[in-house]
């Protein structure tokens, strides 16, 4: 039987996640399902991991990368070899409740006319239920939303309908950093789109634990600018003039995470510098509003050297937007 959800896990050196991961798909109340798990060329023993856990499961199919491809290309690759009618994107670290296969599928099969569906997660550290906070799948304006990164969803909440993404052209490989928000943010831009977002129990559970990174601090920073600066250049020519500003948000929310680093020390001043003067340098800042300038001297005061003051950046943040 064709399975009806395929199901496509990027894996890159998860050894010490990869197994829990697994089990919670294929512990699933639903069970006619696929899993396409694309190895990007591991260098620790995911792969062994994997096959030991797999082998006796024809629902699983393992593709290895012989180079390093990065996740975009790795999820393209699943969509391509993917059979089912519906799709769910899945990362190594991540962990499916029991019911979420069922709960997705048949709403999406409730409601046909959806391309696709959201749903609640919950963000954990080291196990599902450490954590208190909700990703609800809310926004009045989800385009908006993603334009400014303050994402309403990540890449696992969502079940699409396969010919959806297939027509799209899947992920933009070009992309190092913020692949999901790039796909999302296009996405929206189709007139004729039709999703619904449903608000829930979590279904899903994102891994937030320092131990899961793979990467030093400067080179992560790095690629999220190089790709911040890419998705504003990008849709800064796709959307309406009146929707160009948002990006100001999407500038805003890395300049932070820049000066959250260096404020941990995470990062050194040379490093510092030299990205701030990378992303503050883009066109888009050329055409910017003077208040922008004067925000983010704000932000960067008072986000290295004061005291915190909860809500401040999300107000400094929300001045930008403004008409």
């Amino acid at each position: 039987m064709k399975p009806e959800v395929s199901i496509i896990v990027a894996c890159f050196n998860k050894e010490k996640f990869i197994r829990q991961s697994i089990s919670s798909v294929l512990e699933q109340s639903f069970a006619n399902l696929e899993v396409i798990i694309v190895d990007d060329n591991s260098s620790d023993k995911s792969v062994e991991l994997i096959k030991a856990q797999t082998a006796a499961d024809p629902r699983i199919t393992l593709i290895v990368n012989a180079q390093n491809k990065g996740a975009n290309f790795c999820r393209n690759l699943g969509i391509k070899t993917a059979v089912g009618k519906y799709l769910i994107f899945f990362d190594a670290d991540d962990i499916l409740a029991k019911e979420c296969l069922m709960r997705r599928v048949t709403y999406m099969n409730e409601h046909a006319s959806l391309d696709f569906s959201v749903f609640t997660m919950q963000v954990f550290s080291k196990e599902p239920g450490d954590g208190t906070h909700n990703w609800l799948p809310y926004s009045a304006d989800p385009l908006k939303s993603f334009l400014s990164h303050d994402l309403p969803w990540q890449t696992m909440q969502p079940i699409w309908k396969k010919e959806i993404l297939v027509k799209s052209d899947g992920f933009d490989e070009t992309f190092e950093r913020l692949q999901d928000v790039e796909l999302h943010t296009r996405l929206l831009l189709k007139k004729d789109l039709r999703f619904d977002m449903e608000n829930g129990e979590p279904d899903c559970f994102y891994r937030t634990d320092d131990s899961r990174k793979n990467y030093e601090e400067a080179l992560f920073l790095s690629r999220w600018i190089n790709a911040s600066i890419q998705f504003c250049e990008k849709f800064a020519t796709l959307v309406k003039p009146h929707q160009k500003k948002y990006l100001y948000g999407t500038v805003f929310q890395t300049y932070l995470s820049l000066l959250l680093a260096r404020r941990a020390q995470k990062i050194s001043e040379v490093d510092m510098k030299s990205f701030e003067e990378k992303l503050l340098s883009q066109e888009l800042m050329k055409q910017a509003p003077a208040r922008l300038s004067f925000i983010l001297k704000l932000s960067k005061a008072y986000n290295l050297y004061f005291i915190r003051v909860p809500g401040l950046n999300r107000f400094l943040k929300r001045l930008l937007v403004l008409n």
